[in-house]
């Protein structure tokens, strides 16, 4: 953990412009670029585990969906640039939702 801490640190020194708030968050919630599915399911997608891990398989998830190693017991997994690209595009996207409710 002290490794990926580090390597925020540098990334945020050098004011890396592919590497956001929700990367920091991500990679400090998770420990990894490279997420299992079963653990987002719940809490990013809202999903229990099963349905997550079957829509993985049909690829229904918004965002791309692999596995690492050729066995079927591979657990899913997404990579950390691809979960961020989906959390930040829907920020925007209901940001600019809101704005254009607003007055004045």
């Amino acid at each position: 953990m002290a490794q990926i801490l580090n390597w925020v640190q540098t990334m945020k020194k050098q004011k890396n412009d592919n590497f956001s708030l929700t990367h920091t968050i991500l990679l400090e919630q998770f420990g990894s670029v490279i997420i299992p599915v079963e653990e987002l399911a719940e809490s990013y997608l809202h999903l229990a585990r099963r349905t997550a891990l079957n829509m993985a398989k049909r690829h229904q998830l918004p965002f791309p969906c692999f596995k690492l190693g050729n066995s079927n017991k591979s657990p899913f997994v997404v990579h950390l640039n691809d979960l961020v690209e989906f959390i930040d595009r829907r920020v925007a996207e209901e940001r600019r939702v809101w704005k254009a409710f607003q007055i004045g």
